[in-house]
């Protein structure tokens, strides 16, 4: 057997002087950072791993939800504080309502409490009401943000993708409840506004969250909750869902100076210039079939209210799909043509929000109470066990956490499940 002579660059996949022509790629050097938190490490794929991961997710519930989880406590409870939380985390990882798995793991000779004692124990007055159990999702999220802080999540400029989630209401709407058709089988829902980090290789960790009731519009919630965000963090990007391509949002990003991308409304302003975009847009980078046109002054709104910015269209030709063709979106001042790819590459940022969502079904809290309260507390209980899984990735990996997460979500909700089932004590 013999190979021909060829030159290095010549080599294929099948030459048996493969290892002779092609040199090992270099490993990229660390720096003393990376191979210090590399080094702190922990594998969950080890059984001492394992141990410290329980433990971290363990000691992380008790410090950052059971000790101010608004949940009544009496001397002459039958149940503890505590088992009652265990028993609301174990059917949250079960993704389970409460009262059939109760009465399913009592019918099997488990001492839990029913599904009447846990909710008669989550009383509204006890949670503060809606307002209260917001509140309280804040100030958890505001205590990991500051332990995130101490482990340079939040050094130099985040990016913030703010986004609505809905939850509905298959009983009587009450007034909290907002008319949506999204959820199937509800016609009313719960509307929450999530503040999240999209920071690639940063963190996913919420920041903020507010309500949406039926008097008040998703522009003035996203508003309210960008003013809170600013609070804690003033230097980052925004993101946001063509649904706040509106003056009241624009308007306030413009009053901060921050820079933002919105994809714009195809309105009826909108619809006009777009012959004029696809006529003028002009390649930007040899190779590539992305043209781009800029209509430097546009304005939204009338009145008082109108707000002027750049409206940027990249035309792409090229696409089979005609609504894949152009992509239309609102930035700030200055841009220029180059700079237009770069900003649409960071807007692909934003679906971080969409997979947090999802991650956050999985670990949603499932009642069929009627109180609004109870509802109000399953849900925004969703975004804080999520926030909560992040800040244990972090702790396990002595920093941001790397692109495969060392703790899965699905680890996570079995560590939460295993702690009442195996008498894995939680505290």
């Amino acid at each position: 057997m013999f190979s021909i002579a060829h030159k290095e660059s010549e080599c294929h996949r099948g030459c048996p002087e493969r290892h002779r022509h092609i040199k090992p790629r270099e490993k990229e050097k660390k720096t003393e950072q990376e191979e210090e938190r590399h080094l702190k490490r922990i594998d969950v794929k080890t059984r001492q791993g394992r141990r410290k991961a329980v433990k971290i997710v363990k000691t992380s519930v008790r410090e950052n939800l059971y000790d101010n989880i608004p949940i009544s406590s009496a001397p002459n409870c039958h149940y503890s504080k505590q088992e009652i939380f265990q028993t609301i985390f174990e059917a949250v990882a079960s993704q389970r309502y409460i009262t059939p798995y109760c009465d399913a793991a009592r019918a099997r000779g488990r001492h839990l409490p029913d599904g009447d004692t846990v909710f008669y124990r989550l009383e509204p007055e006890t949670l503060g009401g809606i307002d209260g159990v917001v509140n309280w999702a804040n100030d958890r999220l505001h205590r990991l943000a500051d332990l995130g802080t101490q482990f340079g999540l939040f050094d130099g400029q985040l990016i913030i993708a703010e986004d609505q989630t809905e939850e509905g209401v298959f009983g009587r709407p009450d007034r909290s409840a907002v008319g949506s058709t999204k959820v199937k089988g509800a016609t009313s829902v719960h509307r929450l506004m999530i503040a999240q980090s999209v920071t690639k290789g940063k963190n996913r960790l919420p920041f903020e969250l507010s309500r949406s009731g039926p008097l008040q519009t998703p522009s003035k919630v996203c508003v309210n909750v960008l003013d809170q965000v600013l609070h804690l963090h003033p230097n980052l990007w925004f993101l946001a869902d063509r649904e706040f391509f509106t003056t009241e949002v624009i308007g306030a990003l413009l009053r901060y100076s921050l820079p933002w991308i919105i994809p714009a409304v195809k309105n009826d302003k909108v619809k006009v210039l777009i012959p004029t975009a696809k006529k003028l847009a002009e390649p930007v980078i040899p190779g590539r079939s992305d043209r781009v046109y800029i209509q430097s002054d546009f304005q939204l709104g009338e009145g008082d209210k109108a707000v002027h910015f750049p409206l940027v269209f990249i035309y792409r030709p090229e696409e089979i799909k005609p609504e894949r063709q152009l992509f239309i979106f609102s930035t700030h001042t200055p841009i220029t043509p180059e700079e237009v790819l770069s900003r649409a590459d960071i807007y692909d940022l934003r679906w971080g929000i969409e997979t947090g969502n999802r991650d956050q079904d999985k670990l949603q809290g499932r009642t069929r109470s009627p109180c609004p309260v109870i509802q109000w507390f399953m849900q925004v209980l969703g975004v804080l066990l999520f926030a909560l899984w992040w800040m244990c990735n972090v702790f396990l990996s002595g920093g941001p956490p790397p692109e495969r997460y060392p703790l899965t979500i699905d680890m996570f909700q079995d560590i939460l499940q295993r702690c009442t089932r195996w008498s894995l004590d939680i505290l």
